[in-house]
């Protein structure tokens, strides 16, 4: 078997650290503030979906682009690239937190979902 060269094993190792970063934040979506069929009644899936190509794609697309073994300021793109992907998986879960249904209210044959930004509006 052959080694990979520096930069696929590098996005490779960024592929693996996001896998399990994604794995983790969707199952804590799913199970924790979207419980049941609120997941699917919210339509829930495409922005998860948008979140894992950000931190499945672009990341590891980003470190093969610019990953350089002894490259003068590597470590600085490493930590842009790092970055960046946390700030967009922090800009994602305050969205899914703040988007997530709060109460399921009957009301004469119909159901509405309370958000918990409406319930925080309200206070």
């Amino acid at each position: 078997m052959s080694r990979l060269p520096p930069r696929a094993r590098a996005a490779a190792i960024q592929l693996a650290i996001g896998l399990v970063v994604a794995a983790i934040a969707f199952a804590w979506v799913r199970y924790a503030w979207y419980p049941g069929a609120l997941f699917e009644a919210t339509s829930s899936m495409r922005p998860m979906a948008l979140l894992a190509a950000v931190l499945l794609v672009a990341g590891p697309g980003a470190t093969l682009a610019v990953y350089v073994p002894g490259k003068w300021g590597l470590r600085f793109d490493l930590v842009v690239i790092g970055l960046l992907q946390v700030a967009a998986l922090a800009f994602a879960l305050w969205t899914f937190f703040d988007a997530r249904p709060v109460y399921v209210v009957f009301v004469t044959f119909t159901e509405w979902c309370v958000w918990a930004s409406w319930e925080l509006a309200m206070r």
